[in-house]
């Protein structure tokens, strides 16, 4: 025997216990998001099944059936089987925006106004005779949101220029190296670039932007002022930033060429650890003439002594044999 719950089957096998049933639900490879439980009422009607679902929506609304008559207690529309309260009924969330019902099957309604979403937290007050309290709803641009991101922008972006100029500095790891000047100056021709599609913005120092003398990025107002940009060009700016040609793409574009896995920095380390292997290689090779060195020059030194000793015995000898000889005088 089987019951279906909409798109969900369990089946059951005969002297299954209400228990049972429940837990036959519950574990169903077909459970979309319906959980069975058990409420006992305490009164002669015994114990109860319940239902609750995730999934809401009128589309959704809980059907039971089953093909056998044994079953018809726990099926709905059967002879003696369950009802749904009317109030329970799945229904769709509806509101009301200018004068034109929207239906979610959620309580969020995406895209009903154009790239918004609105979440119904509570039924307005009122009825159907005398109408229903309505709320406002303003639409503004989110200043704050955008002055957070181009301040952020402006921190990472200062931080990398700070941490180029403290390791390029005299004594320090990349002092002279070229890669970093001409990172450091690529990033400078970045930001001057000459945008497209961003209305009357040409570069970003007309957005409120612009660079002190040590070459760190700030918020300036020598063209206008940000707060300016916004309330003439608002849309604009993201372009400015965000767009196919915008500053942050070039940016992320720059920087991808030096830090990628197969980019400029990587090379550059490939280098440098290649040289520290031609170095390992030539302190090993070294050291092994010199190893060789000092161990030609030891046996050099063995057989001189070797030689002097044999010279000095020699030298005895003659000096024996010279002072038998009739008429020697040795010399003091």
């Amino acid at each position: 025997m089987s019951v279906n719950f909409s798109d969900i089957e369990a089946s059951l096998e005969a002297g299954m216990t209400l228990g049972e049933l429940r837990d036959a639900i519950n574990a169903s490879d077909s459970n979309f998001g319906v959980t069975a439980n058990i409420v006992n009422t305490g009164t002669t009607t015994g114990s109860k099944l319940v239902f609750t679902s995730n999934v809401t929506g009128e589309d959704n609304s809980l059907t039971i059936t089953n093909d056998n008559a044994e079953l018809d207690a726990v099926s709905i529309g059967t002879p003696g089987g369950m009802t749904i309260d009317p109030d329970e009924d799945a229904r769709n969330a509806i509101i009301t925006i200018d004068g034109l019902e929207v239906q979610s099957d959620t309580n969020t309604f995406k895209d009903a106004v154009q790239d918004m979403t609105i979440k119904a937290l509570a039924k307005s007050e009122g009825n159907d005779t005398d109408g229903y309290d309505t709320a406002s709803l303003n639409v503004d641009y989110d200043r704050d949101s955008v002055n957070t991101l181009i301040d952020e922008f402006i921190s990472n972006y200062n931080n990398l220029i700070g941490n180029i100029g403290f390791q390029t500095r005299i004594g320090k790891p990349l002092n002279g190296d070229s890669s970093m000047r001409t990172l450091s100056d690529q990033l400078i021709t970045t930001l001057s670039t000459n945008l497209t599609d961003a209305g009357p913005f040409e570069t970003i120092f007309d957005i409120g932007l612009g660079v002190d003398n040590d070459g760190y990025l700030e918020k300036s107002s020598l063209v206008r002022s940000l707060n300016d940009a916004m309330d003439s060009n608002f849309d604009d700016i993201g372009t400015a930033f965000a767009g196919d040609n915008g500053v942050a793409k070039q940016l992320e574009s720059l920087l991808d060429n030096y830090a990628s896995s197969s980019g400029l920095i990587k090379d550059r380390e490939d280098g440098l650890n290649g040289q520290l292997s031609d170095l390992e290689d030539d302190v090993e090779n070294h050291e092994f003439r010199m190893a060789s060195l000092e161990e030609r020059l030891r046996k050099q030194y063995a057989g001189l002594d070797v030689l002097i000793a044999q010279m000095q015995q020699t030298q005895s000898y003659l000096g024996a044999q010279l002072a038998n000889l009739p008429g020697f005088t040795k010399s003091k």
